[in-house]
């Protein structure tokens, strides 16, 4: 229910200019770094990440970031990372870890370079 909540307010409390500026339609590059590390640094499960996912798309975010934030949710996440290294060793972790990397950058950028200026 929070989830609900915090996407919810999402488009209230952040503004728009805001949301232009750093990850909206034209923010290129910058916005999908920022989505990719945003979609990284959650902490939340599915039921809370693709409802704030989908906030934050109706809230004006352009479909490059939504889809690094979404790409770097499922792959990079922060708070998993304690749990792989404990149970797959440091070498495993950092190998899946360095080579998922670069992967919500590239995905977040093709989507915005091929659906960039289509509403979703």
């Amino acid at each position: 229910m929070a989830a609900f909540a915090i996407a919810g307010l999402v488009p209230v409390v952040v503004p728009r200019e805001f949301i232009a500026r750093w990850v909206g339609a034209e923010s290129g590059v910058r916005g999908v770094a920022v989505g990719a590390a945003a979609g990284a640094l959650t902490p939340l499960g599915p039921y809370a990440a693709y409802p704030i996912a989908a906030a934050i798309l109706r809230a004006g975010v352009g479909i490059g970031p939504v889809v690094a934030f979404a790409t770097g949710w499922g792959l990079l996440a922060v708070a998993r990372m304690p749990w792989e290294f404990a149970f797959l060793g440091p070498k495993v972790a950092l190998v899946r870890i360095l080579i998922a990397l670069p992967l919500p950058l590239i995905v977040g950028y093709l989507a915005y370079l091929l659906f960039g200026r289509a509403n979703a």
